[in-house]
């Protein structure tokens, strides 16, 4: 659900809420015999560049009775520049724990920044919800002295999965693991149609079963840069 309970078309001048949430009241029976006993919950992520299916993070399969998701999001932009954040938390009650075993909670959020150098607005949609793209004044057009729209974005992001990691009680800890991410990047808006990115990303990981590390070390760290090409049908 969003409200926008502020707008300014004149300025750009708008305020987003968010909410959303997930209950699994039942979770699937499994049928692995080397599963986890009971319902297995698990909740895992993948990093923001995703070229396969590698997850860096996970709970592994948390026998459950339940498990929810919720989250709060706010946005605010003014003229050509526009902060957006979130914040997630989801949590597992636990089926057949022992005695001292507690119901383990993770955390999630992000917070991220654009600004559009050319001057277009990143204006607000009611039906979708949410801001649009920027529309370039002056579509790309070098034999005129129109270039599109330019616009300058950073993002940081953290996920951790990591629960009671230093618990002395037997099966109450959950090494998901910890995922942190800086982001930096430039995208061109040739005209309504075409859009380029071009992203940085500057990645830690720690989580004793990362793919990308070699056996007895328990944290990863990488850089990437990334060209990518949109094209709105």
């Amino acid at each position: 659900m969003a409200i926008a309970p502020w707008q300014d078309p004149d300025s750009n001048f708008n305020v987003h809420f968010g909410v959303n949430g997930t209950e699994v009241f039942h979770p699937q029976q499994s049928t692995n015999s080397s599963a986890v006993t009971g319902t297995p919950i698990t909740f895992s992520d993948r990093p923001e560049l995703r070229v396969d299916n590698i997850t860096l993070i996970s709970t592994g399969g948390v026998s459950a009775k339940s498990a929810y998701t919720f989250g709060l999001e706010g946005a605010i932009s003014y003229g050509a520049f526009l902060l957006q954040a979130e914040n997630f938390w989801y949590g597992i009650a636990r089926s057949g724990a022992a005695a001292g075993v507690s119901d383990p909670k993770f955390n999630a959020w992000y917070v991220e920044g654009s600004y559009v150098l050319t001057g277009e607005p990143r204006k607000y949609s009611m039906a979708a919800g949410a801001f649009t793209r920027p529309s370039a004044a002056y579509p790309f057009d070098p034999s005129k002295g129109q270039w599109g729209a330019w616009e300058l974005a950073g993002r940081y992001s953290e996920a951790d999965l990591d629960y009671h990691t230093s618990s002395l009680i037997a099966g109450d800890a959950v090494a998901g693991g910890d995922q942190r991410i800086w982001s930096a990047g430039v995208n061109f808006y040739p005209n309504d149609i075409l859009k380029f990115m071009f992203d940085w990303q500057d990645v830690d990981v720690t989580h004793p079963a990362v793919p990308l590390l070699a056996v007895g070390e328990t944290k990863a760290k990488y850089n990437t840069f990334s060209v990518r090409t949109q094209v709105t049908f």
